[in-house]
This record gives C-alpha cells, sequence and structure tokens, in this order.
C-alpha cells in the first residue's frame, strides 16, 4: 500500500510520525510564513491596497483648490503622500511582526488576537494624534506654516519607521529554520533511507 511506505519513509527520515507533525509546525511553517512575507506581503503590496487613502486626500485637495486655498491644499496633499507610502508600509510590517511573534498555533486565540488588534488601532490612533497636535502646535496662516507642519509630520513617520526596523532586527523578526529531528537508523532495500531534506515540500 502506498500509504504504508509514505508512513515507512515519514520515519525513516524524521523518527516517527510525531516528529514529522512537529517539523511541519516549526521548519515549514516558518518557511512559509517567510516565503508570504517576501512574496506576498510586500511594501508594493501595501501601498497597492492603500492607493484609495491617496485618492481620498486628493479629493479634499481638488476641494481646496477649486476655492483658492492653496496653504489648506499643499498641507492634505503632503498629508496624503506621507500616509501613503510612510504610514502604510509601516502598519504592514507591524502587522505582520506582532502577528509573527506574538500569535503562535498553540497560543493563538481569541484574547491574543484581540490584543494584536488593540496594538495595531493604538498606533493608527498615535499617529492621527500627532497629526492633530501638529495641527494645534502649527496652526497655519502662511505658506512657511504649511511646510514646517508637513515637514514634521513627515520626519516623525520616517523616525516611526526606523523605530519599528530597529525593533524588527533587535528581536529576531526573521526566524532561522529550526533543526528537524535525526533521522532514525533503518534498514531496508526497497526505501532509500537517505533523501533530501527539502523532500518534506514535496510531501
Amino acid at each position: 500500500c502506498d500509504r504504508e511506505v509514505l508512513k515507512q519513509c515519514v520515519t525513516i527520515w524524521f523518527g516517527s510520525t510525531t516528529a514529522f507533525e512537529e517539523s511541519c509546525r516549526s521548519e515549514l511553517r516558518a518557511i512559509v510564513v517567510k516565503e508570504l512575507r517576501q512574496d506576498v506581503f510586500t511594501r508594493g503590496w501595501a501601498l497597492q491596497v492603500s492607493l484609495p487613502i491617496l485618492w481620498a486626500f486628493m479629493d479634499i485637495v481638488a476641494t481646496f483648490l477649486s476655492n483658492s486655498h492653496y496653504d489648506l491644499a499643499f498641507d492634505y496633499f503632503a498629508t496624503g503622500l506621507v500616509v501613503w507610502l510612510g504610514c502604510a508600509p509601516i502598519l504592514k510590517d507591524v502587522v505582520v511582526f506582532l502577528t509573527r511573534r506574538y500569535c503562535q498555533a498553540q497560543q493563538c486565540d481569541f484574547f491574543w488576537k484581540l490584543w494584536l488588534e488593540l496594538q495595531v488601532l493604538s498606533l493608527v490612533a498615535g499617529i492621527g494624534g500627532l497629526h492633530v497636535l501638529l495641527h494645534i502646535l502649527l496652526p497655519l496662516g502662511a505658506w512657511p506654516h504649511a511646510l514646517r507642519r508637513s515637514g514634521a509630520f513627515a520626519g516623525s513617520i520616517l523616525i516611526l519607521g526606523v523605530l519599528v526596523e530597529v525593533l524588527k532586527s533587535t528581536t529576531g523578526c526573521q526566524v532561522s529554520r529550526s533543526q528537524g529531528p535525526a533521522p532514525a537508523s533503518h534498514e531496508s532495500d526497497d526505501i532509500d533511507e537517505t533523501p533530501p531534506r527539502s523532500s518534506i515540500i514535496s510531501l
């Protein structure tokens, strides 16, 4: 039976079916997550899905331009670009980082998911609060004020992005592949006992 042959292969390569399942939960899971992060949830993907935010800001800019409020138009134009080019990729990185680091299979229950969502919402609220604070501290009235406020917001988002990258690197977001259990030594005339380690993918 092919199923029995497959079970024997798994036992030879991984020591037992339990060890094979554990390898799928750890090593294979890390590979899949890494591939998804690099090939699916990229910065380009984040910019594509957040493009409607930029459209909304451009609509506000068009409204201010039609009413000759050029300082407000410039302010919202710069803010829209910063939110689109800066905030969206940062939020993507934070979500992927928190999910990969804290939402493990054995503990990713409702309360963990709720905690992660609250962390992301707090970051969004913090960015919005920063923008409101800049509006209070740097009210518009002339072009220099609009330039200072837009520059301050862009600089703050840039610092936030650097902090996120430092956090990812210092906490080891890139999880190294764990070593699988040593294969058991069996003798068989029909089954190759030294298959390539990558054969797990084909299973």
